[in-house]
């Protein structure tokens, strides 16, 4: 098919037209082209209607595929002149029009024809084709039509077609091309009907720069993930039926199905395989940008870690929860990095007053190594943080409901993770019915090499019981080797109305009572989500109101200890014998 040869032609081609080329874009253009060690092109799309994002967005993902040295930046949230500033690039600012006008024609030849208002269910899988054909989406009439080819009208071809037929149209297509799954919302509200939801907004176009640059397989069905529908025979087709690494990644965020919160988010439940975990990133831009000079893969250094056992001491590790989420990592836990530093800065002494672990997905290695070693300077200012792995390990998931094979394959791709964040640590997140297969199957896999030492549990949904720990137990440790510690999780400061979770919304003072009470010895964490409103400032509040006996310590500590203290009492015990 035309489709076809156009796909296979642009994979053999790579570019349409050489970098040097491209580094004298005709002055007519009035187009100021960088080179290798010049400034990078800044575009600022955040205030451009959707459809000029879109094209944009394309370009960017191109340009950062196409010529790694020369760099797009976008605008699109308050956070992007933060990076800026906070990673020093050297910048020049160009307009959309420009942008566009050097990029059609020149780093791609072609379009798709689609309409934006008719076709906005296909927006998704649109991109799909944009990126696997290097090509742009555009309008009747648009400009950039007059510097293009058409490649394919869409408007003609998906025409009283339903979102799924097309969606197996793109796949027979497009599947081998691919690198992993995506999933991208094109504006349903999933909380006002979680079987025919309405359409109310608009598509987020912050991650299509990534899936173009990726060529990710981006797509929206949303009844994929409820069994006896059509979309979820293909879904489960889709998954079984790929070139991708298992298990499966999957970019963006899948609202689907609210009924409990997002059912399906992890989507590891989302088929019976359950080879899926997700990369939270529907709200981040500038990842092709990011990425574009690969990954990082030498480890990181970390601060040095205190090795201290008394057993009349309490220790307590604090954790800044939501790491996993590649979009807090680049919004709103930058923000409390920075307000920890200036915190510490102005203590006594210039230093912090107390150790905290901080969640961070491994992806930034993969996909974001500047902003990975900012957070990693960070760190080395305040001399009291660090890094462990976020839920569940490599991926969002739900590991001990994978298969064996995948099961394995998750436990090799975290150990990785662990090595190159220098890290022995994760939290780690089940369905609270799964704990007893988790202790029987997943954790004991991780004893033989013994590279991850703790695990920090967080139920799903938080405020059920596991099951799995007595009530006075706070962590149990699997085959000698491996730390498992006891949910506890801190939402917010506030009344809640959700049932059984008062003890989730503690002010700092009952938290602190609580910990106070602890008898001597024990060993636990708490984990910060701000799901329910809590903020750093909380955890501050707290270790200030801490009495002497109550020591706070990093996660890859604490695991220490509380296999340390195992082996003391199983020694005693069996002395006893």
């Amino acid at each position: 098919t035309t489709i076809h040869r156009i796909v296979a032609t642009h994979h053999r081609m790579g570019c349409v037209v050489g970098s040097t080329a491209l580094a004298v874009v005709m002055m007519m253009c009035c187009v100021v082209v960088h080179a290798q060690g010049q400034p990078i092109w800044v575009v600022d799309i955040h205030d451009q209607p959707l459809q000029t994002q879109l094209k944009a967005q394309i370009c960017v993902g191109l340009y950062n595929r196409k010529y790694a040295d020369l760099g797009v930046f976008t605008i699109m949230d308050d956070s992007d002149p933060v990076w800026l500033e906070l990673l020093k690039y050297p910048t020049r600012n160009v307009t959309v029009d420009t942008f566009l006008t050097a990029c059609a024609g020149n780093v791609t030849t072609q379009y798709i024809l689609f309409n934006a208002t008719s076709q906005q269910t296909l927006i998704p899988v649109l991109i799909t084709l944009a990126g696997t054909m290097d090509a742009l989406l555009l309008e009747a009439g648009d400009p950039l039509t007059s510097h293009t080819a058409l490649a394919l009208d869409a408007t003609r071809m998906f025409r009283n077609m339903s979102v799924l037929n097309v969606t197996q149209w793109v796949y027979d297509r497009t599947i081998n091309a691919t690198s992993a799954m995506a999933i991208m919302n094109p504006g349903y509200d999933t909380s006002k009907h979680p079987f025919n939801p309405p359409i109310v907004g608009q598509p987020n176009m912050h991650l299509v720069d990534f899936i173009v640059q990726q060529r990710l397989f981006n797509f929206y069905l949303s009844l994929a993930c409820i069994a006896g529908t059509a979309e979820h025979t293909f879904m489960r087709y889709l998954v079984t039926h790929n070139p991708w690494p298992r298990p499966i990644s999957v970019f963006g965020y899948n609202p689907a199905f609210q009924i409990i919160g997002d059912v399906f988010e992890a989507e590891t439940d989302c088929v019976k395989e359950h080879n899926l975990g997700q990369i939270a990133s529907d709200t981040v831009n500038n990842l092709a940008f990011w990425a574009r000079h690969g990954p990082r893969t030498t480890p990181i250094v970390q601060n040095p870690r205190q090795m201290l056992h008394n057993m009349s001491q309490t220790y307590v590790a604090l954790v800044v929860g939501d790491g996993d989420n590649v979009g807090f990592v680049k919004g709103a836990r930058m923000q409390w990095m920075k307000q920890r530093v200036a915190t510490c800065a102005q203590s006594p002494g210039g230093r912090c007053a107390y150790p905290l672990s901080w969640t961070l997905s491994p992806k930034v290695f993969d996909f974001a190594p500047d902003v990975l070693q900012w957070y990693l300077d960070q760190a080395h200012v305040t001399q009291l943080d660090y890094f462990m792995l976020p839920p569940s390990g490599d991926l969002y998931a739900y590991p001990a409901e994978m298969p064996a094979e995948t099961q394995a394959q998750f436990v090799i791709n975290t150990e990785r993770d662990a090595r190159l964040m220098n890290t022995s640590t994760t939290v780690t997140w089940e369905w609270f019915v799964s704990w007893k297969a988790a202790f029987q199957n997943y954790f004991p896999r991780y004893a033989e090499d013994q590279i991850m030492r703790g695990f920090f549990a967080v139920n799903v949904p938080f405020n059920l019981p596991t099951f799995e720990f007595d009530d006075k137990q706070f962590y149990r440790v699997v085959n000698q080797s491996v730390a498992v510690f006891k949910p506890r999780e801190w939402r917010g400061t506030g009344n809640t109305t959700i049932p059984f979770a008062k003890r989730e919304y503690l002010t700092s003072q009952e938290m602190a009572d609580e910990v106070n009470a602890y008898s001597p010895g024990t060993m636990t964490y708490i984990y910060l989500t701000s799901d329910g409103g809590a903020n750093l400032q909380d955890f501050d509040a707290l270790a200030s109101l801490l009495e002497p006996h109550v020591s706070l310590v990093d996660t890859d500590t604490l695991s220490a200890l509380a296999i340390k203290a195992h082996a003391l009492r199983t020694h005693e015990h069996e002395k006893e014998q």
